[in-house]
């Protein structure tokens, strides 16, 4: 029994640790956002890579964050663009996961002691059981909200890209190259 709510204790330690350590370094501003690019082209084919940048000539995309191995994609070829940020599943993992336990955890503890009998359990043990229970949940929950992908289209069409092209550029490596 013991042993149980010190690890609650310890478990409840951690989150806020890993709470205050995210929040402390959320005050860098220099952080590069890469944003990866689904496209589908208007012949049916698909491209994917990192979203470099958008300009007149279309959209450029990378196999990373460097500018080796560009491929331009035209704005009359491109009939749609899927565009999600990098990391985005792992962080609504955890999101998800710590949220979950944290819920599982009050309602444990909220829901009290059973009646001694032969199938009983303590506050602690259901907060342990409910921050699993609900840790597993809002993990899966979480990376669901994750695969989210932010959907531009185009049709083909040069007027469609040139009222996107600001949001497309937007979620560009370099969003300020106008070549």
């Amino acid at each position: 029994m013991k042993t149980l709510k010190k690890l609650i204790k310890v478990m409840l330690l951690s989150i806020a640790l890993i709470i205050s350590v995210n929040t402390y370094s959320q005050n860098k501003s220099n952080k590069i956002k890469v944003y990866k690019a689904w496209i589908k082209l208007v012949d049916g084919s698909k491209d994917k890579g990192v979203l470099y940048t958008a300009d007149s000539l279309g959209v450029k995309l990378t196999d990373g964050i460097t500018s080796d191995n560009l491929n331009t994609i035209s704005p009359e070829k491109i009939q749609e663009i899927r565009i999600r940020r990098t990391g985005s599943i792992g962080k609504g993992v955890w999101i998800g996961a710590l949220s979950g336990a944290a819920l599982g955890t009050i309602i444990g503890l909220a829901s009290g002691d059973d009646e001694p009998g032969w199938f009983s359990f303590s506050k602690e043990e259901k907060a342990t059981f409910g921050a699993m229970g609900f840790a597993t949940l809002g993990a899966g929950f979480g990376a669901l909200g994750g695969t989210a992908k932010k959907k531009i289209i185009i049709n083909g069409d040069l007027n469609n890209y040139e009222r996107q092209f600001k949001l497309i550029q937007s979620y560009s490596l370099n969003p300020n190259i106008h070549k």
